[in-house]
C-alpha cells in the first residue's frame, strides 16, 4: 500500500519506483501487483511481482533492504538476469545466422 496526500505526490512516488499503470476509466487504474523493498535511505533494493508471495521472496526482499546479503548471494541474484540475457542473445544470433546461412545457399 502506498499513501500520498495528493494525486501529484502519488504520481511522483510511482514514477520514482518506475511503477506503471493504465487507466481503465477515470476512477480505476489497471496495474501489476508488486512489492517494493526499500533501504533505510529509501533506495529501491528489491521487487517482487505477483499476487502470491512466498516466505522466501519476502525474506530475500527484507534482507536486500537491510543490506544483509552476502557477496555470494548478490552475485547469484545478478547472474540470473545476465544468464537469461546471454541465452536470449545466443538464440537470436543463432536465428540470424541460420537465416543468413540459408540465404547464401539459396543463391
Amino acid at each position: 500500500m502506498a499513501y500520498a496526500k495528493t494525486e501529484r505526490e502519488l504520481f511522483q512516488l510511482l514514477d520514482a519506483i518506475d511503477f506503471r499503470f493504465r487507466y481503465v476509466n477515470e476512477k480505476i487504474y489497471d496495474h501489476p501487483n508488486v512489492l517494493v523493498f526499500l533501504s533505510d535511505d529509501l533506495r529501491i533494493r528489491y521487487y517482487v511481482e505477483g499476487t502470491n508471495y512466498t516466505k522466501e521472496q519476502i525474506r530475500t526482499g527484507l534482507r536486500w533492504a537491510r543490506g544483509e546479503l552476502t557477496i555470494v548471494e548478490r552475485i547469484e541474484h545478478a547472474m540470473l538476469p545476465i544468464g537469461v540475457a546471454i541465452l536470449a542473445g545466443g538464440a537470436l544470433l543463432s536465428l540470424l545466422w541460420g537465416r543468413f546461412h540459408r540465404s547464401d545457399h539459396d543463391k
